[in-house]
């Protein structure tokens, strides 16, 4: 028997899956106040939508399928905009004298408590600022491959390249955070 689901309710959204659809853009995208925006935006088009909702998912799920979408559209606009730059990124670290690769103290991220070091919040925190720094078609093939796990073919569908193209971008973008990391000391 098929399982339904019920109407959506755009007056819980927020509070029911406002933090997870943040968190979830907030990992994937450059800057806090993107994710921001990506979660308003993907509350506008689910607005819009509402009346194409045929239940066969989950609110939830709905939600989510609408930011992952967004999330993949907004770098192929960054893609296909080929002005935007590594420089265009804060760098974090030193790139010159004796303190090469080490934080620049004011760009450093601040963790909370010795706890969150302790369960490695440092490196997360160094793993995403690296990911931030790579070009925005290195990051978006990254995101997609690695952290939302897609196939490789499906990652090669959704943005229109070759599967040479996908390996040598994969690993461009492996060795590029691979550096980053390093230089951190891990």
């Amino acid at each position: 028997m098929k399982k339904t689901h019920s109407q959506p309710r755009p007056e819980t959204w927020l509070d029911r899956y406002g933090n997870d659809l943040f968190a979830y853009a907030a990992a994937r995208l450059p800057r806090r106040s993107m994710a921001e925006d990506m979660v308003q935006e993907t509350f506008l088009a689910a607005l819009k939508g509402l009346d194409g909702f045929r239940g066969n998912s989950s609110e939830r799920t709905w939600l989510f399928s609408i930011i992952k979408r967004k999330i993949i559209d907004f770098y192929r606009r960054q893609a296909a905009n080929p002005q935007q730059s590594f420089s265009d990124y804060i760098m974090p670290f030193h790139t010159g004298g004796k303190d090469v690769g080490h934080w620049i103290e004011s760009r450093a991220p601040g963790l909370d408590s010795i706890e969150e070091q302790i369960e490695g919040a440092e490196f997360y925190h160094v793993m995403q600022i690296c990911i931030e720094m790579l070009p925005p078609r290195h990051r978006m093939v990254f995101i997609l491959k690695v952290m939302d796990e897609y196939d490789s073919q499906t990652v090669c569908d959704r943005l229109g390249m070759s599967k040479n193209n996908f390996w040598t971008i994969m690993h461009r973008a492996r060795l590029q955070l691979r550096e980053c990391i390093e230089k951190k000391g891990f």
